[in-house]
This record gives C-alpha cells, structure tokens and sequence, in this order.
C-alpha cells in the first residue's frame, strides 16, 4: 500500500521554534488509510477500493506559503494540511493554506433489491397462513377446506380460498404452490361406510371411529386385528395412493398398508411414536390395511392383536385423471372425489419489479417432485409470455431463460425430492445472463424490452402451477 504524503525536510537549526512546531503539527494531523473487500452473493460483483490518505502542507519560512495538500486515493481519507507559521525575528509569513482532502471511493456491493419476499416459519396459529406483500404479490386457489404438511409429522387444516400455505417436510419452509389434482376415494378422513366409499370384507378387523387424528381433530379411526385381517376397503380407480397412519402399541410391524388385488403393492406401518404419511404410489385396486399374507407369501402374515389408526386416505390424479409420480397435499373428501384447483402465483406490479422491461430475478424453490417424477413437459418458474419466460424443460432437465425467443439453457440437471434450486436470470440493456445452482453461468447479448401491462407468473402460468413446489426466496433487483 502506497501513501500519498509528501513532507518538507529541513534541518532543525535552521527551523527555529516556529518550525519545530510546524513539524510536530504536521506529524500529528497525518491519517493512515484501510483495505476493505466486499463481498456478493452467486451473480453479484465486488469489489475492494484502497484508501490514501492526504498530504501535510509544505514548510515555511519567512513570508513562506504552505503548500498544498495532496489528493486522496480512491476510498481513502482526506489528509489535513498545516498551516505555516513565521520564521523567528521577521514577521512572520502568511500561513500556508491546508491541503483539500481526497474524496473516498465507493465500496464494493450487490445488486439494489426492489421486491423480496423470504419464507420463514409461520406465525403460531391453529391453522398458520403466511401474509403476502399485497402490492406486488398474490396467490389464488379457489377450493376450500385444503391441507398443509408443515412438518414430519404434523398437517394443518382447514386452508381457505386464497389463503398462501405454509409447507415444511423436513428441510425448510416454503409456500406451497400445487398443480390440479384429484382425490379418488370418498369419506377420506374416517375410512367409514357411511355415505359410501367404504365396504366390509369377509374378515374385517374392529372399527372404532371418532380418534385423534394428525390435523388436531378427531376424524380418524381405529382398526383392531386379532391376527390375519381386513381393515374396511375402497376400490378407486388407479392412482398415486397415501395414508395418514399410526400404530398403536409397542412393537410393529401393526399392519400393511395395501393396494392391489392378484398383486400387492404395500408398505408396513412400523411407526407408533408418530403419525406419518405412508406411500404405496402408483397402484390399482383395493386400497386396505392387511394383516394377511400376501400373495407369494409376501408381506407375511401379522398375527396377535395389533391396532392402527388409520386417516387421510388418498388415491390421487392429475386434473386429466392421470396417474402422477409424485403425492400432493391431502384433499379431504366426504360423499363425492374432490379437485383441488391450481395455485396460481403471480406478481401484480410488473412496471415496479422490471422498469423499462428489464428485469433481474432470484428464485428459490424446492420441487416436490424428484429428477424422474415430473408428470408434465415444462414447469414455468417466471412466467410473462410465451416468448418471454424462465422454466424447468423435463425432457432435457435444463432451466432455460427465454427472451424475445432468444433461449440460454443451462447444463442438464439432477435432483431429488425438496431440493432446493437457485436460479438467478437478468435481462438488462447489457446482457442476458443465466446463473443456476450446480448448473453453471451462461451469458448472450441484450434483447428487447418484455411487456409489463400484465401480471408476471411465479412457479407456474395464468392456469396455475403445473408441477408442485415449494417457493422459498423471491427478489427482483434493479437490473444493471
């Protein structure tokens, strides 16, 4: 690090008392300078500035003029300068004027943010909701009476119309924006015959309605078997099934929880400190707690009494009635299968978050889909158009920013369940520029402004989300 100082050199027998006291002002008054390096974040630069420091004023004599100060480097701070003072036994000179001191440089920073929105744990409520920043961002669904998971063991209800869900699984919160889906079973929450959905088999076990279930009610039931038996049964058509389920007592395996007929796909209820949500997945036919053997000898046969509590029963679709990869919320259902619509996420204010059509976005987002679940082509994550959008592409796994037609993609993607992705897209006047976590940074040449007379569409399109996922970090910057 250089100093910018410059001092007058005399000998003190010459310099009399005025000089010396020239000397000790000057050394006194002196500043040092400091290095400071700024720090970004993934697609923000930085930078460091060094600071000088300003030069002292110039040694007198009689009738001398003091010098001037010396200029300040970038970042630093400005120096003082001496005046002078006369020499002995004349009258003394004029005072030197004090040097002007150097201006500091500006520091390194990040990108000006002008809309954030970050997911956090929730307010403390019987049913939490997240409260959205109504100026520049919405959610609507209009189905009443959804679900949340908003944690391993824990699912939270009744959501209203429009309300912005809470999901946590186990990694992190997010708000949860889901596709259609369909639950196909009827009486959902009790596994009950009444109001139909529900039949008894030959060799049913004890039922016990009205028990405490996950959500906080007491909706669920009890299924008791004295060894090789059937829970109640409903026989859906084929889709991606689910249960709430606990065991009740001190050893497992309780039961198994079955879909199938000639075969069986099944999963064991092992869990009695816990509620949990088990899945078979895509299946077709009865859908059962077995203590039975099964077909081929497998699962074996649970004998002696066991008990399972037994709610949330789901065989869910797509809105078409295709069979997903992957569950969605529960949606409670009574004497008829329910839809739950689309979540449709969008920013209201587009003039604000891209002045002038240019834009700079963050998101984080965990899919709740794996690399091999996606049910659809695309996934939107920032919507505006068809030529103008930011989307999950499945065929190839890659995120492309598309403007103006013009496609950067990124590097092909892996990646599993509530991973959380981080991509950063900026449309400029300079640049286009794509940056994706563990995907790479990718750069092509300025396009044309994007219209922002409509709303911009996060996780999804004016139809709503076609994938499900949880939005974890939203921001727009000014884009520079």
């Amino acid at each position: 690090m250089e100093r910018a100082s410059r001092r007058g050199r005399r000998g003190l027998a010459s310099l009399g008392i005025s000089g010396i006291a020239a000397l000790v002002t000057g050394a006194l008054l002196g500043a040092c300078s400091l290095d400071q390096l700024g720090s970004a974040p993934m697609g923000q630069a930085s930078s460091s500035s060094s600071s000088g420091e300003g030069g002292g004023g110039a040694s007198v004599g009689p009738g001398g003029t003091g010098g001037v100060g010396g200029v300040g480097s970038a970042g630093g701070m400005g120096g003082v300068g001496g005046g002078g003072m006369g020499g002995v036994g004349g009258m003394g000179g004029a005072g030197g004027t004090g040097g002007t001191g150097g201006m500091g440089g500006s520091g390194g920073g990040g990108p000006v943010a002008i809309k954030e929105w970050t997911a956090a744990a929730p307010p403390a409520a019987i049913v939490p909701v997240y409260s959205l920043p109504s100026d520049w961002l919405k959610i609507q669904c209009g189905t009443l009476d959804r679900t949340s998971q908003v944690g391993p063991h824990s699912l939270k209800r009744p959501y209203l119309a429009d309300a912005a869900r809470p999901r946590n699984v186990g990694p992190g919160w997010g708000l949860s924006v889901e596709s259609v889906r369909k639950n196909k079973i009827k009486n959902s929450d009790s596994w009950s015959t009444i109001g139909g959905g529900w039949s008894v088999p030959a060799e049913p076990m004890a039922y016990l309605p009205g028990q405490g279930d996950p959500a906080g009610g007491i909706a669920a039931s009890q299924f008791t078997s004295s060894g090789s038996q059937q829970s109640y049964y409903a026989s859906p058509p084929a889709g991606y099934a689910t249960a709430w389920l606990k065991g009740v007592g001190d050893t497992g395996p309780f039961s198994n929880f079955v879909v199938g007929d000639a075969t069986w796909s099944w999963v064991p209820v092992d869990d009695a400190a816990n509620w949990k949500r088990y899945e078979v997945g895509s299946s077709t036919g009865y859908f059962v707690l077995e203590t039975r053997v099964g077909p081929g000898g497998m699962p074996a046969a649970i004998s002696g009494q066991t008990k399972t509590l037994a709610y949330g029963a789901q065989q869910e679709t797509l809105g078409d009635n295709k069979v997903p990869n992957y569950p969605s919320s529960y949606i409670p259902t009574q004497a008829t299968e329910r839809t739950r619509d689309a979540d449709v996420l969008s920013v209201i204010a587009p003039p604000v978050v891209a002045p002038g059509g240019y834009f700079h976005v963050r998101i984080r987002f965990a899919p709740n889909y794996a690399t091999t679940e996606t049910s659809e082509n695309e996934h939107d994550l920032l919507f505006i158009n068809g030529d103008n959008r930011l989307f999950f592409r499945f065929s190839d796994k890659k995120i492309v920013f598309r403007i103006n037609k013009v496609n950067l993609e990124s590097a092909a993607l892996t990646w599993a369940r509530e991973q959380m992705i981080e991509v950063e897209a900026i449309h400029s006047a300079a640049e286009q520029r794509l940056i994706v976590s563990s995907g790479g940074t990718f750069s092509g040449p300025a396009q044309p402004p994007v219209p922002t007379n409509n709303a911009f569409y996060v996780l999804g399109n004016a139809s709503g989300a076609q994938e499900c996922a949880d939005l974890r970090y939203l921001g727009f910057f000014v884009p520079n």
